[in-house]
């Protein structure tokens, strides 16, 4: 946007913060989530919907800016944190079983 582009700048900094933060946040959770609690890296299904929910936040957010739509009534934006919020309770609901019950570690981990 400070180079020209014809949207707004906010829909950069909500495509790194929505889109780069929160699928890095989801992904190291993931991760650490499996790692941590002794599994291999096989993501539950919930994972990858989570995954999947975030992408769909960040499209429902910028894309109608990238567009050149205008929405005053920022439905959007609320689409976009609900869809947002969902992908962190989905990855909850997958891990939380995983979290109170972690593997015991076989002694090729040790």
């Amino acid at each position: 946007a400070e180079l020209g582009a014809p949207w707004p700048r906010q829909t950069g900094v909500h495509l790194l913060a929505v889109g780069g933060l929160g699928l890095a946040v989801l992904a190291i959770f993931g991760i650490a989530g499996l790692r941590h609690t002794g599994r291999v890296l096989h993501f539950p299904w919930q994972a990858r919907a989570a995954l999947a929910l975030l992408v769909i936040a960040v499209a429902v957010r910028v894309v109608p800016d990238l567009a050149g739509v205008a929405d005053p009534s920022g439905l959007h934006h609320a689409a976009a944190a609900l869809a947002w919020s969902a992908a962190f309770a989905v990855w909850l609901h997958g891990f939380l079983p995983i979290l109170r019950d972690p593997a015991v570690p076989s002694a090729d981990h040790c």
